[in-house]
């Protein structure tokens, strides 16, 4: 059997700080927690060289709980459907009993919108699991090793009745302020929510993108479902 390595791959934890607007800002991430997290979850079943990344998206609480969380299919996985199914599914449930570090503004803890990604790759027999605090959007700028940025106290339900998931991207800056809100691709059918989310988004506060000790610009992308 293969040994599983655990790769902590952001350790920042609560401590990281940086200023938006004025105010001192700390994003949620896994941080410490990392290894924990890990620890609970099962290798899928993935061929040698096919790395599948499954991503997640939920809402975490003031005091750090995963309130909500989606997991989505790894499109590029050139394995079965069904493992990438079943690894999302597993997160997901070891997500709703785990913790992170919650985000802070002024020293008050927030609710966020927070992105990661879980990273599985079996490569020359040895098998790895990589938490990242983003969805691999930014990599050109940033690599994989930054903290995607984050809404806070925002509502949680914008629109009711979605038929299906509508993807909004947005331009935040360094000081996290959010520009160019638009829909990832149109989706006719959800015309009218796809509208009023991002009049929510344009309204919303944000955390800025946090890399290698700075505040950074991003794409941030939310995904919204009913």
């Amino acid at each position: 059997m293969n040994k599983v390595s655990k790769l902590l791959i952001v350790l920042l934890g609560s401590s990281v700080s940086i200023l938006a607007y004025g105010l001192e800002v700390s994003p949620a991430n896994f941080g410490t927690f990392t290894a924990d997290f890990v620890e609970k979850l099962s290798f899928p079943k993935i061929d040698d060289g096919s790395p599948l990344t499954v991503k997640c998206a939920a809402r975490i609480s003031a005091r750090g709980k995963f309130d909500s969380i989606v997991c989505f299919d790894d499109p590029g996985f050139k394995g079965e459907r069904r493992i990438s199914r079943s690894a999302g599914a597993a997160i997901a449930k070891i997500a709703r009993n785990s913790r992170i570090f919650p985000a802070r503004v002024d020293g008050r803890r927030v609710q966020v919108w927070y992105n990661f990604s879980v990273l599985y790759r079996h490569q020359g027999g040895e098998e790895t699991i990589q938490i990242i605090d983003n969805h691999l959007r930014n990599q050109a700028d940033y690599g994989t090793n930054y903290i995607a940025a984050q809404r806070y106290n925002a509502r949680t339900r914008v629109c009711s009745g979605l038929r299906s998931a509508v993807i909004i991207r947005a331009a935040i800056s360094e000081s996290g302020e959010v520009a160019d809100v638009s829909p990832l691709q149109e989706n006719p059918s959800e015309a009218n929510c796809t509208r009023k989310i991002i009049q929510a988004m344009e309204g919303s506060a944000y955390i800025p993108a946090y890399y290698e000790g700075d505040a950074v610009a991003s794409t941030y992308i939310e995904i919204f479902v009913e």
